[in-house]
C-alpha cells in the first residue's frame, strides 16, 4: 500500500472535519450532520484501504471544491445564499 495516498486522503478528511465547528448551525438544519460521523469512522479505517491515485486525486478535487463553495457562501450576499452549490 502507498503511504502517501493514505496521508493525502487523511488530510482531506481531517480538513473537512475541521470545518464542523464553523458550520454547526447549517448542520443542525440538514441531514449532513450524520455525514461527519461517517467521515470520522472512515478516517479511522483509512490505513486498511487499498487506494488508487485516481481515487485520492478525485477526493482532493472534491474537497477543494467543497472548501471553495463554503468560502463563496460565507462571502455571499443574502440574495446569493439561496443558490444551489454543486
Amino acid at each position: 500500500m502507498n503511504a502517501s495516498l493514505h496521508i493525502r486522503l487523511k488530510n482531506c478528511l481531517q480538513t473537512i472535519l475541521e470545518l464542523e465547528p464553523d458550520i454547526q448551525e447549517e448542520l443542525r438544519r440538514s441531514a449532513f450532520a450524520q455525514e461527519f460521523t461517517k467521515i470520522r469512522y472512515f478516517l479511522d479505517k483509512v490505513e486498511s484501504i487499498d487506494l488508487k491515485e485516481e481515487e485520492v486525486a478525485r477526493l482532493e478535487k472534491a474537497t477543494a471544491t467543497f472548501l471553495a463553495e463554503l468560502h463563496l457562501d460565507k462571502n455571499s450576499s443574502p440574495e446569493e445564499k439561496g443558490r444551489v452549490l454543486q
